[in-house]
């Protein structure tokens, strides 16, 4: 993506219950729609903010490399479930790029994660941790 069309990203984010979300049209992950969550609202802070220039430089970062976040993402999520794919890949729902201003604050600036989480148990989900844009963790769970 483009530096324009991000910023009409980042304009189109609308509050949600931890911060701010927006789908991000046109790029899917086994066919579902890719959100864009940035989570701003960390307890203990009794209010939701908006977010902040550090978030909206990962965005940058992120989503100017969308392809190949979305080509490793998913050669982890994969790799993680290659005893029961076909079920984990029909199972997928909604997938998202997930931002949280409190790890970035206790694991540095290029901290975020890749979430895909299953229409099957809607507790469980599969993280993709990334550093800027190198995997550094995949798990499951909630």
């Amino acid at each position: 993506m483009d530096h324009e069309l991000i910023s009409l990203i980042v304009e189109e984010l609308r509050e949600n219950r931890d911060g701010w979300e927006v789908e991000l049209r046109g790029v899917e992950f086994f066919g579902q729609p890719v959100s864009l969550v940035l989570q701003t609202m960390p307890i203990p802070r009794p209010e939701i903010l908006p977010p902040s220039e550090e978030m909206k430089s990962l965005v940058f970062l992120v989503l100017g490399s969308i392809e190949g976040v979305l080509t490793l993402a998913r050669s982890h999520f994969e790799e993680y479930h290659a005893e029961g794919l076909s079920v984990a890949t029909g199972s997928v729902a909604h997938p998202h790029i997930w931002i949280y201003q409190d790890n970035l604050e206790e694991d540095g600036p290029g901290r975020w994660t890749f979430v895909v989480e299953s229409n099957m148990n809607p507790d469980y989900g599969t993280h993709i941790e990334f550093d800027g844009l190198t995997v550094v963790d995949v798990w499951g769970g909630d």
